[in-house]
């Protein structure tokens, strides 16, 4: 495991420096990296969005109150820090910092908060359009990708 995330952590880190390298190019340096990606036939990008490309104004966060609190019936533990991290690595120390890692059921009541989640969160999409904010420079980085795709420019 620590081999994949050591693995990944690369991948991220020289995807990062790629994109950096062509936002902070000269014009014809910028054009000449677009020309070599266009090659890649395929090209997969993973970002964590929030406060990459977004600031979620904390609409994360009030989701996983409002689940916690209406299926525990107590307050939400605070977690350590959401940025970087999946949803299920959050939501599984969200569970053991409220005692209920002890349980033998963890794996399914961690899938149970995780739906819960996920049935919760349309309920928050009013709350998200008033807080949610692009960052300065989203917009360029998803238009230089869409540029990217087959048949694009």
């Amino acid at each position: 495991m620590v081999n994949d995330r050591r693995a990944l952590a690369a991948v991220v880190l020289l995807l990062s420096r790629l994109f950096w390298r062509l936002w902070a190019a000269p014009d014809a340096v910028v054009r000449t990296n677009l020309e070599r990606l266009r090659l890649v036939r395929r090209l997969l990008v993973l970002w964590d969005i929030d406060y990459t490309l977004v600031n979620a104004g904390g609409v994360g966060s009030e989701l996983y109150t409002r689940v916690f609190t209406s299926r525990y019936g107590r307050p939400l533990p605070q977690p350590g820090s959401m940025a970087g991290r999946t949803d299920r690595a959050i939501a599984r120390e969200v569970l053991a910092l409220a005692g209920l890692d002890g349980q033998d059921g963890l794996d399914e009541e961690l899938q149970l908060f995780q739906a819960a989640l996920v049935d919760t969160a349309p309920a928050f999409a009013a709350r998200a359009r008033e807080v949610v904010t692009a960052l300065p420079g989203a917009g360029a980085a998803l238009a230089g990708l869409a540029a990217l795709a087959p048949g694009q420019g």
